[in-house]
């Protein structure tokens, strides 16, 4: 299923999930704002997990950036002694 599809599904169970709830709207939208700093708080800690992620990927290349450039250095100096 495509994401959009998704969505849609999702938000109409939502909906539904709201609508048989039959309680007033002052409760839903408490729950719904307990449950959206609930999901702010998910979403927080998923970007720091990516940002982690991306760090410790950009530490690995870059040693191995280093180690190239230094083998390349030996190889280099060795050619330029002849």
């Amino acid at each position: 299923m495509g994401i959009n599809l998704h969505i849609q599904k999702f938000k109409e169970k939502l909906a539904n999930a709201v609508n048989d709830s039959k309680l007033p709207p002052t409760i839903v939208q408490m729950v719904l704002n307990e449950i959206t700093a609930q999901v702010n708080i998910l979403t927080a800690q998923a970007i720091e997990a990516e940002k982690k992620a991306l760090a410790e990927s950009d530490h690995v290349e870059t040693s191995d950036e280093q180690q190239e450039l230094k083998e390349g250095d030996k190889d280099g100096k060795e050619i330029h002694k002849d």
